[in-house]
């Protein structure tokens, strides 16, 4: 029965500790873009145990117009952590204020599409007026394979 206890709290701080997250992209732009490069993640886990963080997300398919999962996993040291991943890589700062952020490169393994964007976009209910801004910010990011992670507690 101990050993019930044990595993059941265990298993209730787990997944605890990456409920109530709420996490954003954003894609370093010409100041005409800036507008339209901050891209909701639906999918992102955040957990910690002492000081081993492990972080997973979704890129925005209005974004890449592929199912991309980055996984990170690394240990915080004065308020940074540092992952090299087969994906990129990831820097990342830890704030008292609670807003989070990761500097990331991706490598060469980020699947991007164009035509795949676009398709999202019009799915996603995107307005006719903002679809080729996003679509330009699609061409920024699958040039350079850079931005940020910007991740926050909701609760």
């Amino acid at each position: 029965m101990k050993v019930m206890v044990f595993w059941g709290l265990t298993l209730l701080i787990s997944t605890s500790s990456y409920a109530g997250y709420k996490a954003n992209y954003r894609v370093p732009v010409e100041q005409n873009l800036e507008a339209y490069s901050m891209y909701p993640i639906d999918h992102f886990k955040f957990s910690q145990r002492g000081q081993k963080v492990v972080i997973e997300y979704d890129l925005p398919e209005t974004l890449a117009g592929e199912k991309n999962r980055a996984r990170i996993t690394g240990e915080i040291i004065n308020g940074q952590m540092m992952a090299y991943t087969p994906m990129g890589e990831f820097r990342c700062f830890f704030h008292a204020n609670n807003i989070n952020m990761c500097k990331v490169h991706y490598s060469n393994r980020i699947r991007t599409s164009i035509e795949k964007v676009e398709a999202a976009l019009v799915e996603s209910g995107v307005s006719q007026e903002e679809i080729p801004f996003r679509l330009e910010v699609a061409r920024t990011f699958g040039g350079d394979l850079q931005g940020e992670l910007f991740f926050y507690q909701t609760r």
